[in-house]
């Protein structure tokens, strides 16, 4: 089955989990060994489409208006350090 570009950005679109690796990705679009270059093909070319985006820990969806989600990793009066 061919992996498309449609079914890996629904994967990438969910709010709960924004960020996944490419081998979370495989798994879930139940690719295989074989799947995986297919996986790696889809992903660069919606990388240069500008639709998805590499990150620490693996791949997420460019969001709207340029908003990037993080977690708050510290804070103290004046200071918030996000980290995507």
């Amino acid at each position: 089955m061919p992996i498309s570009a449609d079914s890996v950005l629904r994967l990438l679109d969910r709010r709960d989990r924004p960020v996944l690796a490419t081998f979370a990705l495989a798994r879930a679009l139940q690719v295989g060994r074989a799947g995986n270059r297919a996986l790696g093909e889809v992903l660069r070319q919606l990388e240069r489409d500008g639709r998805v985006e590499r990150v620490r820990g693996g791949w997420r969806a460019v969001r709207e208006g340029g908003l990037v989600e993080a977690v708050c990793a510290a804070q103290g009066p004046s200071l918030a350090i996000p980290v995507p």
